[in-house]
């Protein structure tokens, strides 16, 4: 209880009504409906929606304009790395890439399992800007971001607006 307004899930509460991605898929469109509605009312102060990278509302829904002006990503969403799939996808691109021949150089597992996670991210982030004229935040919050390898797998939209802080002190000030 920091700042002395209870926890943070309760002080975001009282300025929005708060959607939670369900885990179970049959309860989706129910809480997207929810959720819509929620935006639609005229006196309402709006709503906000939480969800997991590789959900269902972090890929292939729309929130244009109102219905998403912001993300923010806590973390790079890496796969379990002891998944067996994910285990035998690395192994599989290991062998080929130590059996490739020719020029071009082979994708090995550890670069694809990079490639997926920031695929992820790329496509959190693609929910808040959906059009020409939309607007929104985009929050990295985890120093990862700040690191240039991970930049370069970013959407080059991104590259030219970003802004880098020391601290959540700096951040909210801005």
């Amino acid at each position: 209880e920091k700042g002395g307004g209870g926890s943070t899930m309760s002080r975001i509460t009282r300025h929005k009504a708060p959607f939670i991605e369900p885990r179970d898929g049959s309860q989706f469109q129910q809480v997207i409906d929810g959720y819509k509605s929620k935006l639609e009312e005229p006196t309402g102060n709006g709503a906000i929606f939480f969800a997991v990278c590789r959900g269902k509302v972090s890929e292939g829904l729309d929130f244009s304009d109102r219905a998403g002006r912001g993300v923010i990503i806590t973390g790079i969403p890496y796969a379990m790395r002891n998944d067996p799939k994910v285990r035998l996808k690395r192994d599989v691109l290991d062998e080929d890439a130590r059996t490739s021949k020719g020029g071009s150089a082979a994708l090995t597992g550890d670069a694809w399992y990079v490639q997926q996670a920031m695929r992820a991210v790329n496509q959190a982030m693609g929910r808040v800007i959906r059009h020409r004229w939309d607007f929104g935040a985009v929050i990295l919050a985890d120093r990862r971001f700040a690191e240039k390898s991970t930049q370069r797998q970013m959407s080059k939209w991104l590259e030219k607006n970003m802004v880098h802080h020391a601290n959540f002190g700096t951040a909210s000030s801005s």
